[in-house]
């Protein structure tokens, strides 16, 4: 097996239509398309990309990484062989949803929730301590 001599890694920068999961993904395939074309293996959006940062809209907008809809962004991803990192409110078994990070393009979702929140976000998420 050949070793890699480069991983091309870039993050992604837009304006988020407050709580529009479905334009914002929308915005995420755009995105994801020309990074692909560019050669990017590993593409990153900001926290929170996808509902924008929309603390109060947490609540309701919170999902898990297998929600049905992001199932055009993870065959995206895994068609050109990359990764894709985007943010989510992620529900939490009991509690606040977290502030989460979700990459697709591997054989499935992986997911990682924000361990500490700051004091500002605190009132709509909480921190996930199960780091390790």
């Amino acid at each position: 097996m050949p070793v890699p001599t480069g991983y091309t890694i870039a993050s992604a920068q837009y304006s988020a239509r407050r709580g529009d999961i479905h334009a914002n993904l929308d915005s995420h395939l755009r995105m994801t398309e020309a990074a692909a074309a560019a050669g990017v293996d590993f593409l990153v959006f900001p926290e929170l990309s996808l509902t924008g940062y929309e603390m109060d809209l947490a609540d309701a907008l919170q999902t898990t990484a297998h929600d049905a809809a992001f199932a055009p962004l993870q065959a995206l991803a895994a068609q050109h062989d990359m990764r894709v990192m985007v943010g989510m409110p992620l529900k939490a078994v009991s509690g606040k949803p977290y502030i989460g990070s979700i990459i697709f393009g591997g054989a499935s979702p992986v997911t990682y929730n924000k361990v500490h929140v700051h004091e500002s976000e605190a009132p709509y998420f909480q921190g996930d301590d199960k780091v390790g």
